[in-house]
């Protein structure tokens, strides 16, 4: 199911991980998450949504596995997308193992980057670049 209009979605009451609650979403929306672990890695994909873990980064955490950036801006999202609330850990890439920015303007805040790797040796929490 594709939501059509600006919309209010809850991870995982209304889809079990973030990044399908960001499938979901259109164009426009706010993905509102729920206390725990979420082992995955999220892209934004091109969307003007705000993600927010619904009570902060000590309660919420986005866990990447070594298994690429757990966070990418990376489609010309522009100035609208929000990361909010968010401990992101465990990312590991060439850039930004933690969240990697290419081409975007999202605002990050409430968040904590821990034990995220850069393979190319720096940049292992967040890396910008046209952005």
């Amino acid at each position: 199911m594709v939501v059509d209009e600006e919309c209010l979605i809850f991870v995982p009451d209304d889809y079990a991980t973030i990044q399908d609650a960001i499938n979901a979403v259109s164009i426009e929306g706010e993905i509102i998450v729920r206390n725990g672990i979420y082992l995955e890695n999220i892209s934004f994909s091109s969307k003007l949504i705000t993600v927010r873990s619904e009570n902060g980064a000590e309660n919420t955490v986005i866990d990447g596995q070594a298994a690429g950036s757990v966070v990418t801006f990376s489609t010309g999202e522009g100035t609208s997308p929000v990361l909010d609330g968010f401990t992101i850990k465990n990312g590991s890439a060439e850039l930004g193992g933690g969240i990697y920015c290419n081409g975007a303007l999202p605002t990050i805040s409430n968040c904590t980057i821990r034990n995220n790797t850069a393979l190319g040796g720096y940049d292992g929490g967040i890396h910008c670049s046209d952005s």
